[in-house]
């Protein structure tokens, strides 16, 4: 029997919104950034919508971090929800 619990992961938008307060951005900040409405950067900024490779890649440009960690934030997320609902 496997009794692994997977370890904690945390959000790809919790990141991005520590992100945007320590740059002293707004969520219009982002939008402006990432070339999309308020209304989707907010989407992203509350975990309603997930960083894609678009919005990796433009974060990246705009603020140098790599499309690959925002990318890898992102799925390492997924997969510790995947997993954790498999334990219940």
């Amino acid at each position: 029997m496997d009794n692994r619990v997977p370890a904690q992961a945390f959000p790809a938008w919790e990141t991005l919104q520590e992100e945007l307060t320590e740059r002293g951005l707004t969520s219009k900040d982002l939008a402006t950034i990432l070339g999309r409405s308020v209304e989707v950067a907010e989407q992203i900024l509350t975990g309603r919508r997930p960083i894609g490779i678009t919005t990796a890649r433009k974060l990246e440009a705009a603020w140098g971090v790599s499309a690959d960690f925002w990318l890898n934030l992102q799925q390492r997320y997924q997969w510790f929800l995947a997993e954790k609902g498999k334990q219940k």
